[in-house]
């Protein structure tokens, strides 16, 4: 059957079923649904169990419950009902025709309501019909009240005109008397209850066009007041001041004095804690300003001013130039003080606006280089000449031990060991023979360094005295280093503050340049910008290149203590290890880490700002390297052949790097006062002790002290009579 056929004979049977429907309503009538008990409601049957005698003991406890609920609800309402009247009448009372009340009155009124308020709120979360028109009654009497506290408020402060301001202290009723800090108190209640009230607002409006239309003009010397009383009602008239010249020191004291005694009548404490701290500055400033006035006047103009000092005191204001002032019996020496202080801060902002400049960043960029030449005094170097030795044996000239400049922050380098503490000096503790050796020179033009005496280097029986000094000649040398545009600045804001101040002292300004250019600066240990910069800055004041200094140590530090970390880490060189192969190759890795740091501090901007400090800080880095692996290696109690070579491998490691680093200086291995030691050690571990004993001979051993070299031929050589009798000729010949 197709679908068509199918809804057809649907529809068919949906009409036959609507016909057969429509017939049965016809036949149905009313009187059949009225008569058919299906229809028909039971009626309830009557019951006496609700009687108190027929309930349970539970069904008469919650009666009870129910019924004291309903009393409390009443004596609520009943409560809340006489504080409605007990407010609505306080009101009427007060503020009928006029006023009529003093703080009691307004207290008690705000006490009730905030009864009003907490019971309110309880009534609100009951299910309580009543309670909405109850909170709308509440809502309404809040409202009258602050619409009358805010019409008392215009009754303390009328409106004022441009040129006058009024203030009324206190309102008197009959009898009753309400001053206008007593009204702010009760405000501030009644604002915890509706903190929509608007009457705070309009005290800190008060409090602002008092600020922006008196105090601030006054402290511009554009306005002078005068203060008029009466009959409990202040007028501060404002007197406009067409020029400067019109402008006096004693005629702002006493404005000053008469918006002090206007504030004092409003009676808040607020308004004087938010005006102190601009009277003081301001007062500051005009005394600074006028110096030379409180100086010419003298007397009368001083006495003005203590004045006015002594009413903040005594009329409660804490005002900070006033301690200043009550703290010092010489009044000029306070004002020559303050005087100073003010024109310090005055430099401040103009040094302040160097560094906040949008044009710090461009001016730090133009950098120019700067050449500056240094004297270099080579140390003398002896010639030791030959007597008693032996026809095969020739003196050979004793090197000099070119040491570099030493630095201040390397003083306390070092480690927990004791012998790696030692191993940071750039030489090595040598006995009195050889005192004279291994002495540094500095290349600082401030500091010539001095040529050394004429004494004797070698004596014993193989062994004469120096008959003949080679002579030195000093020499110079020229570096760069780059200097941004705002040294130039900051000397500029130097120098007008030493004219203006007739050579004060500038630390103050010379600790806040450091800090700003701490913070705005890059680190020291990217580039050398900021040491170089503060050491430009033209001043009698060493603080500044000081301080850089400090900074530039502090990096030095981090950076030596990362590179004996490094070498604290490698097991080759560790004494305690028994095995001949100890790590392997991985005893050399220590190598690569130390390149790579070197690798990372000549790739910054070090170089390219000051080469020749980078050079010096290089140079005592290396020699820290080489002293601390020198000690590692002498004070092994024994050194075996495998570790001798291995030593001489990893010495000989550590010299190309460090003559790769060197080569980019423009320098040789034998600018380090440790090369030479290095070599010797070399010789020391690698060589037979008659070959030692010719070297020692010719001088050549200097580099250790006799404690040393002892050491370190007990820890290559076992025990035999030929050591022992080398041993004791090195000990006789060293102690002659």
């Amino acid at each position: 059957m197709s679908l068509e056929l199918q809804l057809e004979e649907k529809r068919g049977q949906l009409a036959h079923i609507d016909l057969a429907i429509s017939e049965i309503v016809k036949s149905v009538s009313v009187l059949d649904v009225i008569n058919d008990p299906a229809f028909n409601a039971k009626a309830p049957t009557e019951t006496t169990n609700n009687e108190p005698q027929n309930l349970t003991l539970y069904q008469l406890n919650a009666k009870l419950k129910d019924l004291e609920n309903a009393e409390s609800q009443l004596n609520e309402l009943w409560i809340i009902k006489n504080l409605f009247k007990e407010v609505e009448l306080a009101l009427e009372t007060a503020f009928n025709d006029s006023l009529d009340c003093d703080k009691d009155d307004l207290l008690s009124i705000v006490k009730n309501i905030e009864k009003l308020h907490k019971k309110t709120t309880r009534l609100s979360q009951s299910n309580l019909t009543i309670s909405t028109s109850v909170k709308a009654r509440y809502d309404t009497l809040l409202n009258d009240f602050g619409a009358h506290l805010e019409h008392v408020f215009h009754e303390f402060v009328p409106t004022n005109t441009r040129t006058e301001f009024f203030l009324k202290d206190s309102l008197e009723m009959t009898g009753k008397s309400l001053n206008f800090g007593e009204f702010a108190d009760v405000v501030n209640l009644y604002e915890a209850i509706n903190p929509s009230s608007k009457i705070s607002g309009q005290l800190h409006s008060l409090k602002t066009d008092w600020e922006k239309s008196i105090l601030e003009p006054l402290i511009a010397k554009r306005i002078l007041l005068r203060l008029d009383s009466a009959e409990k009602t202040h007028t501060l008239s404002i007197r406009f001041i067409d020029s400067v010249p019109d402008f006096s020191t004693s005629a702002f004291l006493r404005s000053l004095q008469c918006f002090v005694h206007f504030v004092n009548a409003a009676s808040l404490k607020s308004l004087k804690n938010h005006y102190a701290t601009k009277i003081s500055n301001g007062l500051a400033d005009i005394i600074s300003e006028n110096i030379k006035n409180f100086t010419e006047d003298g007397e009368s103009l001083t006495q003005e001013l203590l004045h006015t000092l002594e009413l903040f005191s005594s009329t409660g204001w804490t005002m900070p130039l006033r301690n200043i002032f009550m703290g010092h019996s010489d009044i000029r020496e306070t004002l020559d003080g303050l005087h100073l202080n003010w024109i310090t801060d005055k430099y401040i902002d103009l040094l302040r606006n160097i560094f906040a400049s949008p044009q710090f960043e461009s001016d730090l960029q133009y950098q120019s280089l700067v050449t500056k030449t240094i004297e270099i005094q080579p140390q003398v170097a002896p010639i030791p000449v030959a007597s008693q030795i032996a026809p095969s044996k020739q003196t050979t000239e004793q090197p000099a031990d070119n040491i570099s400049e030493e630095l201040e922050w390397d003083d306390n380098w070092g480690s927990d060991d004791e012998e790696l503490e030692r191993a940071t000096k750039q030489s090595v503790h040598s006995d009195a023979w050889d005192d004279n050796w291994g002495e540094s020179w500095s290349d600082d033009e401030d500091h010539p360094p001095k040529v050394l005496p004429q004494s004797t280097i070698l004596t014993g029986p193989k062994l004469e005295a120096v008959e003949e000094m080679e002579e030195a000649k000093a020499h110079t040398e020229s570096y760069s280093y780059a200097v941004s545009a705002i040294p130039e600045k900051i000397t500029g804001v130097l120098l007008e503050f030493e004219r203006e101040t007739d050579g004060a002292d500038p630390q103050i300004l010379m600790d806040f340049i450091f800090a700003l250019a701490l913070a705005s600066y890059p680190s020291v240990s990217l580039l050398f910008l900021l040491l170089n910069d503060l050491r430009s800055v033209k001043t009698q004041n060493a603080s500044l290149a000081d301080n850089a200094k400090i900074e530039w140590s502090h990096f030095c530090q981090s950076f030596s203590n990362d590179i004996t970390k490094i070498l604290q880490k490698a097991g080759l060189l560790d004494s305690s290890s028994e095995s001949d192969d100890s790590d392997g190759e991985a005893g050399f890795a220590s190598i690569a880490q130390i390149k790579n740091q070197l690798d990372g501090l000549m790739s910054s901007q070090l170089q390219s700002t000051n080469s020749h400090e980078l050079k010096l800080f290089v140079l005592q880095v290396l020699n820290l390297i080489n002293n601390i692996v020198l000690q590692k290696i002498l004070r092994c109690d024994e050194i075996t052949e495998y570790q001798s070579e291995e030593f001489t491998r990893y010495l000989e490691g550590l010299q190309v790097v460090e003559a790769e680093i060197l080569a980019k200086f423009g320098e040789e291995p034998a600018v380090l006062a440790t090369t030479n030691k290095i070599m010797q050690t070399k010789f020391l571990i690698n060589n037979h002790l008659r070959s030692i004993m010719e070297y020692f001979y010719q001088g050549e051993l200097y580099d250790f002290s006799t404690d040393e070299l002892v050491s370190v031929i007990k820890s290559v050589f076992i025990p035999s009579e030929l050591r022992e009798n080398c041993l004791n000729e090195i000990v006789d010949v060293r102690s002659s």
